[in-house]
């Protein structure tokens, strides 16, 4: 596929037992397109066993909104004032609603076979599993938890 993971800004491999790796990759800021295409070679490498188990840290320069696999952009997304604020839009492969993401967030994902990893993560409260890879449904941190909110780009929350 042409990308070289050694390129990206931080690349180790951790050990949860002798025969197990996960790779750990800080790919640093990446446009938003340039993010989603490195999720799905992950993801495509992955699913053939090409690469090993990895977890991903991302962040986004400049900010962003991205729509799930499922959504219409232009029923979702406030597309004139994304243009007028310099927000790039694009698509997640993943299906649910529209995420904003500001140059101070970062997030994680995990690429994993589902015999390898599932024993592993017993630390990980609620994930849904689906189409092979494991997504937390919350993320529990300092007795807070994360949800889903609206999205103040959506048409739905327009003033």
């Amino acid at each position: 596929m042409g990308i070289n993971f050694e390129e990206y800004s931080s690349v180790q491999n951790i050990s949860l037992s002798k025969n197990n790796k996960i790779r750990v990759i800080d790919t640093g800021f990446l446009d938003a397109a340039e993010n989603m295409a490195l999720d799905e070679t992950i993801l495509e490498l992955r699913e053939e066993n090409v690469i090993p188990d990895t977890i991903r840290f991302l962040s986004f320069k400049p900010h962003c909104v991205l729509a799930g696999y499922f959504q219409s952009i232009e029923n979702e997304i406030r597309i004139n004032f994304c243009r007028q604020e310099g927000i790039e839009i694009n698509r997640r492969i993943t299906g649910g609603g529209a995420l904003y993401w500001g140059t101070k967030d970062i997030g994680w994902e995990i690429f994993a076979s589902m015999q390898r990893f599932i024993s592993q993560i017993s630390g990980i409260e609620d994930c849904r599993v689906g189409r092979g890879w494991l997504m937390p449904s919350s993320v529990r941190s300092n007795k807070r938890t994360v949800r889903f909110s609206r999205n103040p780009l959506s048409h739905s929350n327009a003033n």
